[in-house]
């Protein structure tokens, strides 16, 4: 296979000498990406790629991309306000991006049915989590009761001895007939379990995210 020559070959090139390459065009400024590297992108080659990490940038500089991200990211995870005339990158450090429950100006589907799934860059979960008692399954304990009883014995005698009688009040045969009294056994149920949070993320890799300005 050869290569077509441009002086002998009809030809048109992918953008006029000079001009924007595709591969620019072809992202959007305010546009998300995951990234493989620790460096960001030749700005030359691909355009102005930032962090998504939060920063704050003059609208005036950036106006495409002030215009399409949504101002929630200037206040996400509790952020201070950069004030009017700036915006900020949105902020993925730590999170893991979820899509909207209901895109913009559409219906829930209830995949994930917290209200807080149909808000931009709104924000849940948690990494650990502690089980609260009604969150804990129904169940029961188990019991070990050696057992005991109480029958004719020195407290039998010694009412025989008092009264003269081997009959008791409710007409049964003291010496006979085992009784029952109150008494202390020591069961007890211990407690278990140590109530530390268990682990609550999901097996994850960690990845920069980058995000497309102006230029």
């Amino acid at each position: 296979m050869t290569t077509p020559n441009p002086a002998t070959t009809d030809w048109v090139p992918l953008w006029p000498l000079g001009s924007t390459p595709v591969s620019v065009i072809s992202s959007i400024p305010g546009e998300i990406k995951m990234w493989s590297g620790q460096t960001l992108p030749n700005q030359t080659k691909y355009g102005k790629w930032v962090w998504a990490d939060g920063a704050i940038y003059a609208a005036a500089t950036y106006p495409e991309a002030a215009a399409n991200i949504d101002p929630a990211w200037k206040t996400a995870h509790g952020l201070s306000d950069p004030g009017a005339g700036n915006f900020r990158a949105p902020d993925l450090r730590g999170v893991v991006p979820a899509g909207l429950d209901a895109m913009p100006g559409g219906s829930r589907v209830n995949r994930i049915t917290r209200s807080v799934a149909i808000t931009i860059c709104g924000r849940g979960g948690e990494e650990y989590h502690t089980i609260t008692v009604a969150e804990m399954p129904a169940h029961a304990h188990g019991v070990t009761d050696p057992q005991h009883f109480h029958g004719p014995g020195a407290g039998t005698l010694f009412l025989l001895y008092n009264q003269g009688s081997s009959q008791g009040a409710d007409g049964t045969n003291l010496l006979t007939t085992n009784r029952t009294a109150l008494a202390s056994t020591g069961i007890s149920i211990q407690n278990n379990g140590g109530g530390g949070a268990h682990e609550n993320l999901p097996p994850t890799i960690f990845v920069p995210w980058i995000v497309r300005l102006d230029g």
